[in-house]
């Protein structure tokens, strides 16, 4: 021991060697060795003070005092009150250890026993309950549970790896209410200390006013929330933090997403967020509800729910795996701050509702999701909104915002692995591989990328157009589509806007292959301004590479290789649609059955620039201000008042 305090060590024969960071971890070890023993009675200071003359090797020989009947082990039991002494100061020395080294609690101390038949459901709960804000540790076993779990706030669950420990709620009596239960919730987050804006909060705001004498303080988290609707798709609400006060000012540590009006309730709250995690386990549910399977669960509960996670911060998961829960496996509630990594979610191949991996929902913010697999799920990860105003809906309030999902795969998803059902802002979606049946990427929102991923389509019909690499839908700004390979649907990128204005829409160095409709642009009777689509290599099996089936005004179609189909280019399809500002220049178009290029009421345009050998660019229906520069094709000038060629 002396040797470790002073920082010398004796290197084990055999040992090759020992870095220099691991004598450090050796020095800074004994320190704390040093410091657990600093201040601890000896069992021989007991003996001295208890009156004992003589020296530490005398007072060891005098341990050879009365011996008791025989021991177990063949010897006798020592009866002497020193060892007595010895014993009591060793608890107590283990005790100290413990403080100062251990880092969890393990449910084997209460009672469990992971063998895979006994039921470990009241050994984990006191486990849990007892140590509230600690880490509690299931080691290597299969834990047989069949109740749910209140998980108390800052507690963090690990097991020994997701293929070592195994919580087991098979046996469960009944399938968990997912739309409201899991297996094992954090909930203990809350709102407190509301107050009304004495200003209207406009969006982009970098700070706020409330009336003097407000309880809060810097670096306190807060909810900006009103019952105004966003989009149609949800209560507006957003987690902002205090950086700063003055008076009534609060500034805030970025610029508002959105606006909130007093007339529309405006309110700031206090938000009082909990530390959750769980890592290192698999969690096996009760599989799909027969009833499920007979109404599609509407009127059922559809199978199990996971984790849940409400008005949580600093969340981790990790190193997980979910088998046979069927309903929503990780659902996070107005969370702030989550990293998900290496989790795998198997689900049932029979299709039910939900089957969803990680569910994100109303406010949460700042979201990782990295290294997670996933197999015939419905989605993968997917976000969900409210536009209730009731109490109960409070959590489900905002818009999920700063996601970033990376280097996931999913494999027989038979509907979207990426799905944000009604909105999401702030998304980073690169490097990722999906095979799907139906959609590989679909996003309602703004600020969002989709870049470096790799999807296969599982297309059955050419023209079915649910089957689509891309679909970008409602609500959209400001999306940027990049450096994808798509391959194998019916619309390789679709935009689809049925109301509303959209702008900033880039599809720029895919390679879109085998697809009907390899880009399509729809919007009804709205407008898209500043759609781009360059640099793209795209070959159809069908109609038209490149489809423009809406009213654009800043068309950008450039420097892309545009194979097969019966037109290379289709803008726009009927007589109600129309270009406003266009540039269609470079673009290689080659196997087309039918015109390289079909160009109907386009104004203030150039088409310059463009390779098609023995094609026609067919211009007709009603333009102006469009001039056609050097192109290798055939100009068929149907239109009224015509174009001007250089």
């Amino acid at each position: 021991m002396a040797d470790v305090l002073d920082g010398k060590f004796v290197i084990p024969a055999g040992t090759d060697y020992i870095s220099r960071s691991g004598v450090q971890e050796l020095r800074t070890f004994g320190k704390g060795v040093a410091n657990a023993f600093r201040g601890l009675e000896t069992a021989y200071d007991v003996a001295v003070r208890s009156g004992f003359e003589g020296s530490i090797e005398e007072w060891l020989d005098s341990l050879t005092g009365p011996k008791g009947d025989e021991g177990p082990y063949g010897g006798t039991v020592v009866t002497d009150p020193q060892v007595a002494q010895l014993i009591a100061t060793a608890t107590s020395t283990r005790k100290s250890l413990d403080d100062a080294f251990r880092t969890f609690v393990s449910v084997k101390e209460y009672g469990a026993t992971g063998d895979g038949a006994t039921d470990d459901t009241d050994a984990v709960r006191a486990a849990i309950t007892s140590n509230p804000g600690q880490n509690v540790h299931f080691p290597p076993g299969r834990y047989v549970l069949t109740d749910v779990f209140d998980i108390p706030a800052g507690t963090i669950l690990s097991g020994a790896g997701k293929a070592m420990t195994t919580l087991d709620w098979s046996g469960m009596a009944e399938w968990t209410n997912g739309s409201t239960d899991a297996f094992l919730k954090w909930e203990h987050g809350s709102l407190t200390d509301p107050a009304t804006p004495t200003v209207d909060i406009e969006r982009g705001s970098a700070s706020i006013t409330v009336p003097s004498g407000h309880p809060y303080n810097v670096g306190d988290i807060i909810r900006l929330t009103s019952t105004e609707i966003v989009a149609g798709e949800a209560v507006k609400a957003e987690f902002q933090r205090i950086v700063q006060i003055d008076g009534g000012t609060l500034h805030l540590s970025t610029s508002t997403f959105d606006s909130y009006d007093r007339a529309s309730d405006a309110r700031v709250e206090r938000v009082n967020l909990v530390d959750a995690g769980i890592s290192g386990m698999t969690i096996v549910g009760k599989g799909l509800n027969p009833a499920s399977l007979v109404n599609d669960g509407v009127d059922s509960n559809r199978g199990d729910s996971g984790v849940q996670m409400t008005l949580a911060r600093n969340v981790t998961i990790a190193d997980m795996g979910f088998e046979k829960v069927e309903n929503r496996c990780v659902r996070l509630n107005s969370c702030l701050g989550a990293e998900v990594t290496d989790v795998h979610f198997m689900f049932d191949p029979a299709r039910v509702r939900l089957q969803y991996g990680i569910s994100i929902n109303g406010a949460t913010q700042m979201v990782s999701i990295r290294g997670c697999s996933s197999w015939n799920d419905r989605h993968m990860v997917t976000t969900s909104t409210s536009t209730s105003t009731s109490s109960g809906y409070e959590p489900y309030r905002g818009i999920p915002r700063i996601i970033t999902i990376t280097g996931c795969t999913a494999h027989g998803s038979w509907q979207n692995p990426i799905d944000t059902h009604r909105g999401g802002e702030y998304l980073t979606i690169v490097g990722n591989a999906f095979t799907t049946e139906a959609v590989g990427v679909k996003v309602r929102g703004t600020q969002i990328l989709v870049a470096g991923n790799v999807m296969l389509g599982k297309r059955t019909s050419i023209y079915d157009t649910s089957l689509t690499g891309v679909r970008v839908l409602n609500r959209c700004e400001d999306v940027r589509i990049t450096g994808n390979l798509i391959r194998g649907f019916s619309n390789g990128v679709r935009f689809e806007i049925p109301d509303g204005s959209t702008r900033s829409l880039v599809v720029s160095d895919n390679s879109i292959l085998d697809c009907a409709l390899p880009v399509v642009a729809s919007a009804g009777s709205s407008t898209i301004a500043e759609l781009r689509i360059s640099g793209n290599t795209l070959r159809s099996l069908g109609d038209y590479p490149v489809f423009i089936a809406a009213t654009v005004t800043d068309l950008e179609i450039v420097n892309n290789v545009v194979e097969g189909g019966r037109q290379g280019v289709r803008a726009v399809n009927n007589g109600s649609e129309a270009i406003v500002r266009a540039l269609i220049q470079g673009n290689v178009c080659r196997g087309q059955s039918g015109e390289a290029m079909y160009l109907r009421n386009i104004s203030d345009a150039l088409v310059t620039g463009n390779f098609a050998p023995g094609k026609v660019i067919q211009v007709l229906g009603s333009c102006s201000n469009v001039v056609a520069g050097v192109n290798h094709a055939i100009l068929d000038d149907q239109s009224s008042p015509g174009i001007t060629q250089l």
